[in-house]
C-alpha cells in the first residue's frame, strides 16, 4: 500500500495487517458493525427531532402526517424519515 508521507497510517496500516484486520472476512466485519452504528446514530437523530416537534406543541400534526405516510412507507424507520423530510 502507498502511505505516501503519512507515518501514522503507514504504521496503522501495518498494525492492522499484523493483526489480519485486513482480511476479507475481517473487513466485511468491520464495515458491518461501522454501518450498524451509523444506523443507531441514526435513530438517536430522529428520536430527538421528534422530541423537539413534541416540545414544539406540533405532535397533532406529526400524527396527521405519519398516518398519512404509513401506506406508502416499507418500514417504520422510513415513516419517521419521511415525516422529518415534510415537517
Amino acid at each position: 500500500m502507498a502511505c505516501g508521507n503519512f507515518p501514522r497510517l503507514r504504521e496503522s496500516y501495518r498494525e492492522a495487517e499484523a493483526k489480519g484486520l485486513l482480511k476479507p472476512a475481517s473487513l466485511e466485519s468491520l464495515v458491518r458493525e461501522a454501518l450498524r452504528r451509523r444506523r443507531i446514530d441514526h435513530l438517536f437523530e430522529v428520536a430527538d427531532r421528534l422530541t423537539a416537534l413534541h416540545r414544539g406543541g406540533r405532535l397533532a400534526t406529526l400524527n396527521g402526517k405519519i398516518r398519512s405516510l404509513v401506506p406508502r412507507a416499507r418500514s417504520a424507520s422510513e415513516v419517521l424519515c419521511l415525516v422529518l423530510e415534510e415537517v
